[in-house]
């Protein structure tokens, strides 16, 4: 079937600038056969190519490109298989094309080599499509990578300021900016304060802090709670004198939100300019959005500290009350009735109060081992939930006579705050344990599966009536509640007269957050 005129037309127009040509194999490309496309695609006219050539097409091929073409081409017809050669062209209006070449070496019935012959495309805007691909490629690599890295940053447990400053640097290094800082927003001052920078001297940075988000640049992104950018920040009248000294130009700022409240500003700058793109701009909304996420993190974590910290100083206040107080008050008592019945001459009761004293003496023992285990650091950061038990059960019950057993799973891997939880919870089991149900043997019990930890403390002692204790629950169970509602647990206790068993069981997908205010400052400032 004849291919219409009209329609054959059509598809040569929107077919790329091609040169079909038949010659002989040499470094200059000298040409027999040229076809027409050659005024479209090099400029030239079809016989300035042919023998004897005034214009050789080799000396069209960019010199950057001629010995990988040369050399491909020779090998292609060495192993006589046909060739594609993509290569840069200057044509003879000194415009630089790609083309695309594609042909084969042409023989005798014997195999010796007659020639080549090919046809010679132009796919300048194929591959300009292509490079231009591949750079917005690179780029959002560049930029997925820099927010990865700022997610790990504020995954880690670093101190706040270095974490913000690592921050700074990647997201600065992903939009090609120069200097950038973290400010907070002080409610009590109504001021931004500087948190964190990069890219600046201190005493540039020292000029940005402490200032009123009601003028400058700051007052766009505070006052309308969204990204603000400008091609040239020195044009803003209230941006400070040391900045305008710089050559800072281009500017973009970020509102901070932590639980959709807006506690700062990310700024970035460049030295050129040039506005922020879009993309830049989600990528740095991205990143504020983490280092809100970071902050928040970083203020839940000092408050369940120092919550943990306040808890642990009443737990002891009261211990100290309850227990070691009054033991020595009993012992100055027994020790004033001894002395009036050896006054006396009443060996009987002599004896009987001496064997009280050492008795109760022998209790305060026992009590002040027990808290002075509980005043020393932690070991739990160097040895692990059953490194801290099994060092609990050395120190303190093994020491007092009690038989003490500890089971512990080799390859559990907790959260530290979750170790430490479930640590205090054994530790005031064991505590009630020695105190308060005589027990002569205790045996602890740590196992994961998967996300699911069970605790288990058991002893061998005197079991108490859970159903007749106090509101406020006695022997310690008000404060393991309160610990297992933490972790949001379970809490099980099953006592009788041979023993008592605390069974504590919890799911690490469905921990509860504590939750409590803290001036953000504070934070960065440690």
């Amino acid at each position: 079937m004849q291919i219409p005129d009209d329609i054959l037309d059509i598809i040569l127009r929107q077919m790329p600038p091609h040169m079909a040509y038949r010659g002989p194999l040499a470094a200059e490309r000298p040409m027999e056969l040229v076809g027409d496309g050659a005024r479209q695609l090099t400029g030239y006219e079809p016989q300035q190519f042919t023998t004897p050539a005034p214009m050789p097409y080799g000396r069209l091929i960019h010199p950057d490109d001629q010995t990988q073409v040369w050399a491909e081409l020779q090998t292609a017809v060495a192993q006589k298989r046909p060739f594609e050669l993509l290569y840069r062209i200057r044509t003879a209006g000194n415009e630089l094309k790609w083309v695309l070449e594609r042909g084969c070496g042409l023989f005798d019935p014997d195999g010796r080599l007659l020639g080549i012959e090919g046809l010679i495309s132009d796919m300048t805007e194929q591959v300009l499509a292509q490079q231009l691909l591949e750079q917005r490629v690179i780029d959002r690599t560049r930029k997925l990578s820099a927010l990865y890295e700022v997610m790990a940053v504020a995954a880690a447990q670093d101190d706040l300021k270095s974490s913000l400053r690592q921050a700074l640097s990647w997201v600065i290094k992903a939009v090609h900016g120069r200097s950038g800082i973290v400010q907070l927003l002080d409610s009590k001052d109504d001021q931004l304060h500087l948190a964190a920078y990069e890219g600046m001297s201190d005493d540039l940075a020292a000029q940005l802090d402490e200032l009123s988000p009601q003028n400058g640049l700051w007052s766009e992104v505070v006052q309308g709670e969204r990204p603000y950018t400008t091609g040239n920040s020195q044009t803003d009248l209230h941006t400070p004198s040391g900045l305008r000294q710089t050559d800072l130009r281009a500017y973009a700022g970020l509102p901070i939100y932590a639980h959709e409240r807006l506690i700062g500003v990310l700024s970035i700058w460049r030295d050129i300019e040039r506005n922020f793109s879009q993309s830049d701009v989600a990528l740095m909304a991205a990143v504020a959005g983490q280092i809100g996420a970071t902050i928040e993190t970083a203020r839940l974590r000092r408050e369940n500290e120092r919550l943990l910290l306040l808890d642990e100083r009443n737990r002891l206040a009261r211990e100290l009350h309850d227990a070691v107080t009054q033991s020595l008050y009993s012992l100055t008592l027994f020790a004033a009735a001894n002395e009036r019945y050896a006054q006396a001459d009443d060996l009987e009761n002599v004896a009987q109060y001496s064997a009280r004293i050492s008795e109760t003496a022998a209790r305060s023992l026992k009590e002040m081992r027990l808290l002075l285990h509980n005043l020393r650091p932690s070991i739990l950061q160097q040895t692990g939930l059953g490194g801290a038990l099994q060092h609990r059960l050395d120190a303190v019950e093994k020491r007092a006579g009690i038989q003490a057993r500890l089971l512990c799973d080799s390859q559990i891997a907790l959260p530290p705050h979750v170790e430490e939880t479930l640590y205090h919870i054994a530790e005031e089991a064991l505590n009630n344990a020695l105190k308060h149900a005589g027990a002569t043997a205790v045996h602890v019990a740590v196992s994961q599966k998967q996300n699911h930890i069970t605790l288990t403390v058991n002893d061998d002692g005197r079991g108490f009536d859970a159903a007749n204790l106090p509101d406020e629950g006695g022997l310690g169970l008000f404060s393991m509640r309160e610990r297992v509602d933490m972790l949001g647990g379970t809490l099980a206790i099953q006592s009788g007269p041979q023993g008592t068993t605390v069974t504590v069981e919890c799911d690490l997908d469905t921990l509860i957050e504590a939750t409590a205010s803290q001036n953000l400052l504070d934070l960065v400032q440690e």
